[in-house]
C-alpha cells in the first residue's frame, strides 16, 4: 500500500502542476517530509491526508485507495468561490495537464498562479483567459464562455459610444435607444447560440 500511497501523492502533485517545494508550502509541512512520502513510502498522518484533501479538493478514498476520481467533481462550492466556474477548471486542468515548463514559462501569468485557479484559490481575468485559450489552440468562444466572461460580441454591444454616451446622461434613454439595444444583444445571442448549441440554456 505504501508504494501506490507514494505513486499517488507524485501523481498528484504533477496533475497539479506544483512542485514538491510548493506542495509542503500549502500543506506546512517540510519538502523533505514530501519526499519520505514519495521515495521512501513513509505514509502521511491523518491529519495531512485531511489536509491535502481540503487544500486541493482530492479524494480522501482515492490517494488511501486508488478507487474513484482524484477529484471531487461534486464539490462545486469549494470550486466556484472565490475562483473560476467549475466546468472551466476542469477544463483547464484537461487542457494543460501535459504542458511542460517552456508552455508555463510562455505565459504572462505564473505558474503558481495558475495552481491557484485549479484548486479554486484566484480567478483570471478576461484577458488571461484569452490568452490561455490562444496559447492552447483552443476555442477562444468557449474558454470565454466556460469562465464566465461574455463573448467578445457583447463587450462590442458594450462599447458602442451612443450606448455609453446615453448612459452618462444619467440614464436618459430614448425608447429608440432602448430597443436598439434589446435588438443588438438578441441578434449577438442568437449568433452565439447557433455557434454554441450545447451552451444553450
Amino acid at each position: 500500500m505504501n508504494d501506490y500511497l507514494s505513486i499517488r501523492i507524485k501523481e498528484l502533485i504533477n496533475a497539479l502542476h506544483m512542485t514538491q517545494r510548493k506542495f509542503a508550502k500549502t500543506l506546512d509541512i517540510t519538502p523533505e517530509i514530501v519526499s519520505k512520502y514519495i521515495t521512501k513510502g513513509r505514509i502521511p498522518e491523518t491529519r495531512i491526508i485531511k489536509k491535502i484533501s481540503q487544500s486541493f479538493n482530492v479524494s480522501a478514498d482515492w490517494l488511501l485507495t486508488g478507487e474513484g476520481e482524484m477529484f471531487i467533481s461534486d464539490n462545486k462550492e469549494k470550486i466556484i468561490n472565490p475562483g473560476m466556474p467549475p466546468e472551466f477548471i476542469e477544463k483547464l486542468r484537461d487542457d494543460i495537464k501535459n504542458k511542460d515548463d517552456s508552455f508555463f514559462a510562455s505565459l504572462s501569468m505564473s505558474k503558481d498562479k495558475l495552481f491557484d485557479v485549479l484548486i479554486g484559490k484566484q480567478k483570471l481575468t478576461r484577458i488571461e483567459v484569452i490568452e490561455l485559450a490562444r496559447k492552447l489552440n483552443k476555442s477562444l468562444d468557449e474558454y470565454v464562455y466556460l469562465a464566465g466572461y461574455m463573448p467578445e460580441e457583447f463587450t462590442r454591444v458594450l462599447e458602442n459610444p451612443r450606448m455609453m454616451e446615453s448612459l452618462r446622461a444619467a440614464g436618459n434613454l430614448s425608447d429608440k435607444d432602448i430597443n436598439q439595444a434589446i435588438d443588438a444583444f438578441q441578434d449577438v445571442l442568437k449568433e452565439f447560440e447557433k455557434r454554441h448549441p450545447s451552451k444553450k440554456k
